[in-house]
């Protein structure tokens, strides 16, 4: 009775057309609706008449093929519709072919996202016919689809589509052999602006062919490689390439290992590059030795970088300390990560005399430091003096009442400090109420 409830009340919401951008079916609904042969298809029905929902999102309701005909039948008559989610639902070789269809004959829908969906050939083939006539799309979520045996379908699409944006095609199993003729048409093509390899099978030799692309590449902003199978030699060239390169602003390399030559290489990248705004290097086993040389890449004046992710990295307090001291010069960090480092009372104490100076950090990531009441205590002490930091996450450091206190106590002369996040629903409300009491 519940379950017919509550798809009564998504039913209700859809039809009632009220001014409301987005449709997400919450994980009480969730069960019902997948398990109901119905209840998608009443769904489908009340979005053909509605004119404000923008966004739908049906993930893990196990829909299957069926509800993803009554979907894309809907979206054949709703134009209003710009996004659909449709992770892990079981949409199968026959509900793909659904929605191509449905791509072939509307001009609406901006995001398509199917990740963790198997799919066979022939629905990688109607997609790639759909694609090649569509005009509208321009984000497609791919992940973990079977996508990579099929990837030559979406290099066709590739060579004729100029809409696409944005590709996520991580947890493929993608080879070498796939990557390069990717990579061939990716030297031509000018709309992709993001692509999303992570987790794939991507050795060096894979990298050196997308290095290549990224020399002559002159449109593509994003690229996330994390999780591969590349070496130092392979990051090597793509560090070689990054310098050269004038268009790229967010890479990702986490669980790479960089090792200290890889390290050195995309340091002396950061140097010269004057476009990298983003970069994740978390769990890339930078040694105290390869720190030094981020940090003296950090301290370079024309480094524009913006976003760090060093997090879950064995620096040591060494390397520690070469970051923290280059963090006293550097005026670009905005975002921080050094999240599952062991910094303890001394690491907090050196970082903490970094923040006193920095005048640019404004969200900081410390998960799972070892911090303890006597490194939050050196935090605290940094905040009476920084006015910068606007978010600072420290969850499971085991700060105790008396870290929590001193951070308390510094956010009565902090009012730049917005948002705090530690364990503990009391310690949570201790700060929460200062910031609360402390002028915008």
């Amino acid at each position: 009775a519940m379950a017919s409830r509550s798809v009564d009340d998504v039913v209700a919401t859809v039809l009632a057309n009220t001014p409301s951008s987005s449709l997400s079916v919450p994980c009480a609904v969730r069960r019902c609706v997948g398990g109901s042969p119905g209840a998608v298809a009443r769904i489908a029905e009340a979005l053909k008449a509605n004119t404000t929902i923008k966004f739908v999102d049906l993930s893990s309701n196990k829909i299957t093929a069926e509800g993803a005909r009554h979907i894309a039948d809907a979206l054949k008559v709703n134009s209003t519709i710009k996004t659909l989610v449709l992770n892990d639902n079981d949409v199968g070789t026959q509900g793909v072919l659904a929605l191509a269809d449905m791509l072939k004959q509307t001009h609406s829908l901006r995001q398509l996202s199917l990740n963790d969906n198997a799919i066979e050939e022939e629905a990688f083939i109607a997609m790639r016919d759909a694609l090649q006539v569509n005009t509208s799309l321009e984000n497609l979520a791919l992940a973990n689809t079977g996508v990579g045996r099929n990837l030559r379908h979406l290099v066709a699409t590739l060579k004729v589509n100029s809409t696409l944006k944005t590709l996520r095609l991580s947890r493929n199993n993608i080879t070498d052999d796939e990557v390069h003729s990717l990579v061939d048409v990716l030297k031509c093509t000018v709309s992709i602006r993001l692509l999303d390899l992570d987790c794939n099978e991507i050795s060096s030799w894979g990298a050196k062919e997308i290095a290549s692309m990224l020399r002559v590449n002159n449109t593509l902003k994003a690229l996330f490689l994390s999780g591969n199978q590349i070496a130092t030699d392979g990051v090597m060239v793509l560090a070689e390439a990054l310098a050269a390169n004038k268009c790229l602003k967010k890479l990702s390399l986490a669980n790479t290992p960089l090792e200290q030559e890889g390290t050195r290489a995309i340091a002396n990248a950061l140097r010269v590059n004057s476009c990298l705004k983003g970069l994740d290097l978390r769990s890339c086993r930078i040694s105290p030795e390869g720190s030094r040389h981020l940090a003296e890449a950090l301290k370079h004046p024309g480094i524009v970088l913006k976003e760090l992710d060093l997090g879950d990295n064995p620096l040591g307090l060494d390397g520690l300390g070469h970051i923290t001291e280059a963090l006293k010069y550097n005026c670009s960090i905005k975002i921080l990560n050094l999240g599952c480092l062991h910094l303890a009372e001394e690491g907090a104490r050196l970082l903490a005399e970094a923040l006193s100076e920095n005048t640019s950090i404004e969200h900081l990531t410390l998960w799972l430091c070892k911090l303890g009441p006597e490194g939050a205590k050196h935090l605290a002490k940094a905040l009476t003096t920084n006015h910068a930091l606007r978010c600072l996450e420290l969850f499971s450091n085991d700060i105790e009442d008396t870290g929590a206190e001193a951070f308390a106590k510094a956010l009565q002369s902090n009012t730049a400090l917005r948002r705090f996040d530690c364990d503990g629903t009391h310690l949570r409300t201790m700060v929460t109420v200062q910031l609360l009491m402390s002028p915008t």
